[in-house]
C-alpha cells in the first residue's frame, strides 16, 4: 500500500515516469547547472547566504559526508566548487562535518524505525 502510494506520487510529480539511469542524467545536468550558477560566488545568489543555500548546503553538504554511493554523488565529487562551498558553508554557520554524519544517521535511523512499525501495523490491511 505504502509501496503503491508512492509510485503513484513519483508518477504524479512526474519523475517516475522516467528509467533510473534518466533520473540520474536528469539530476547530474542539474548538479552541473548548479556547479555552472555557484561559479566562483561564495553563495548561490551572491556575496551573503539566502534560504537558498540552505537547501544547496542540505543537499551537498548529505551527498559529500554520507557513505552512499551513486552517479550522482560521483557527480558532486568531481567539481572541487561543491566542496569548497560545502566547507564555507560550515565554517559560515560554525556546524561541522561529525555533527552533519550524525544527524544524518540518526535521522536515518529514525525513519527506518517509523517505517519499520508503520510496517507492521499495517500487515494484514489491504485497504
Amino acid at each position: 500500500m505504502i509501496h503503491e502510494a508512492l509510485k503513484r506520487n513519483l508518477q504524479g510529480h512526474g519523475i517516475g515516469r522516467h528509467e533510473k539511469d534518466e533520473i540520474y542524467t536528469l539530476a547530474i545536468s542539474d548538479i552541473q547547472t548548479l556547479g555552472v550558477v555557484l561559479g566562483d560566488k561564495p553563495f548561490v545568489m551572491g556575496n551573503e547566504p539566502t534560504l537558498v543555500d540552505a537547501t544547496v548546503y542540505a543537499f551537498l553538504a548529505n551527498a559529500l559526508v554520507t557513505g552512499v554511493d551513486s552517479p550522482l554523488k560521483a557527480e558532486i565529487e568531481k567539481n572541487p566548487v561543491f566542496q569548497a562551498y560545502v566547507d564555507r558553508m560550515t565554517a559560515r554557520f560554525l556546524l561541522n562535518k561529525w555533527f552533519i554524519k550524525f544527524f544524518t544517521a540518526h535521522f536515518l535511523m529514525n525513519i527506518s524505525s517509523i517505517c519499520v512499525i508503520y510496517s507492521d501495523c499495517l500487515q494484514g490491511y489491504d485497504s
